[in-house]
């Protein structure tokens, strides 16, 4: 079980709620939670806080210092009186909180609220006052299409950068919402595009705010595909293949919808951008690439270049590309397979999808699975270029997929370089995002080393 100290403000928002710790000393609210990902994890301790104290109380924004997880909660009442045994304490009181790592987060969070700057990158559902504006536009969606509900709106998903998911039970039936953060395209514009088509294959948008990203879906179902046997998964790849296979013979669509150009000429030009870019290198930093490792990639770039125009030569049209193709965004609904998250897409070569795929099968559970990993990943391959085999040969297929698997952490350390500048730089997400381009361009040496061995 984690432990989870939680940032509770008072109204004003200029206090924080406090309890004993024994000898004069005092320390935040906490709860443990077996979930490690914080955006899953923190509805849940705002639900253990509401319970404990009475009052009904949202997940805002993770904070973190070293391995102590704080969650800052948003009360949801016009006042409220702390129970006895309780205490609202101010910054002069920082001198005795316990643990100590909690001293530096408070001090930067009384710092903010005495200053009244908001980074423009917080998303809005870290902001205060947002979910009661989210969750009364909820309720006038379900009046208008009819829906009454049969309880209040929840948090499913919060506290964390990209996205925020909430729920309501209405007579209905179960209706999710979601909102994105400001990154093109806007992912209920996607999903409409899609739905005009492919109704079985995206989730049914029953109302949808395309200016503030917000829409409400109809239930979907839990029968997530990485519990499934993997004859679904190839199933699976099959249908989001031909689907990518049918967007490719008119793009216009998803230009229009701002789609970002991620078609190869684009790739390289990123690349450059990233190889020659200290700051985001990290070179000697913690975590970021050494002297050495900097040095290797200048050498390997020319071959990186070569690869990526050798990948072009290859007649594959560009599609839309989901770049968060993988096991845990995929549900099964009757017969259909349901590919849920379409926020981070772009227009670009569509294999890079199922490479997505592939580096996310190691994480699924695999109980009574006897097929190695390896011929997990050679199976689910094939069956994503059998659509593909109608405008071309399965030897130029392959080779393409190749190329494609070999460049793929490339491709992900520029996906992550282009979505830090989007994304608050203290904020956990933020950090990894900054942290993405070295650790995926390390991995691209160490697959360059492997094959070089191989040879």
């Amino acid at each position: 079980m984690l432990r989870y100290y939680c940032l509770i403000p008072d109204i004003s928002g200029k206090r924080v709620l406090a309890i004993p710790a024994g000898e004069g000393s005092w320390t935040l609210p906490a709860f443990e939670q077996d979930r490690d990902w914080f955006a899953w994890a923190s509805p849940e301790v705002a639900r253990n806080a509401s319970e404990h104290y009475g009052i009904t109380m949202t997940a805002l924004r993770e904070h973190g210092e070293a391995d102590c997880r704080l969650c800052e909660l948003e009360i949801q009442a016009q006042q409220w009186a702390p129970p006895a045994g309780t205490r609202w304490v101010e910054l002069g009181d920082l001198a005795v909180t316990e643990p100590a790592a909690l001293s530096s987060v408070l001090r930067a969070w009384f710092a903010e609220q005495e200053s009244g700057e908001i980074p423009k990158l917080r998303p809005p559902w870290e902001r205060r006052g947002w979910f009661e504006e989210a969750a009364s536009w909820i309720l006038s969606e379900c009046a208008r299409l009819g829906c009454a509900p049969s309880g209040a709106v929840e948090q499913v998903k919060a506290a964390w950068s990209l996205s925020c998911i909430l729920r309501i039970n209405t007579s209905a039936g179960t209706l999710y919402f979601k909102a994105d953060f400001a990154k093109p395209p806007s992912e209920p514009g996607i999903i409409e595009a899609l739905a005009r088509r492919w109704p079985c294959n995206v989730p049914s948008v029953v109302a949808a705010d395309h200016q503030r990203g917000w829409m409400l879906m109809r239930d979907f179902g839990q029968r997530w595909l990485e519990r499934e046997p993997i004859a679904s998964w190839l199933t699976a790849n099959r249908t989001l293949s031909a689907i990518q296979l049918a967007c490719s013979t008119d793009l216009e669509p998803w230009w229009r919808l701002g789609c970002p150009d991620f078609r190869i000429p684009a790739l390289i030009a990123h690349m450059d951008r990233l190889l020659t870019d200290p700051a985001a290198l990290r070179i000697g930093e913690p975590g970021g690439l050494t002297e050495a490792e900097a040095g290797r990639l200048r050498q390997l770039t020319p071959r990186l270049r070569d690869m990526l125009g050798e990948l072009t030569e290859i007649p594959i049209p560009a599609s839309i590309v989901q770049q968060d193709f993988r096991l845990d965004n995929i549900v099964m609904s009757g017969r259909s397979y349901v590919f849920y998250d379409w926020s981070d897409t772009v227009i670009g070569h569509p294999f890079f999808s199922c490479c997505r795929f592939l580096d996310y099968i190691q994480y699924a559970p695999h109980p009574g699975r006897s097929l190695s990993l390896e011929e997990q990943k050679r199976r689910v391959g094939e069956a994503y270029l059998e659509p593909w085999t109608g405008i071309l040969g399965r030897t130029d297929l392959k080779r393409a997929f190749k190329l494609a698997r070999q460049l793929g952490p490339v491709y992900v350390a520029i996906r992550r370089y282009l979505d830090a500048p989007w994304c608050e730089s203290t904020s956990s997400w933020g950090r990894t995002l900054r942290e993405g381009p070295a650790i995926e361009l390390r991995r691209l040496l160490a697959v360059t080393e492997v094959m070089a061995q191989t040879r």
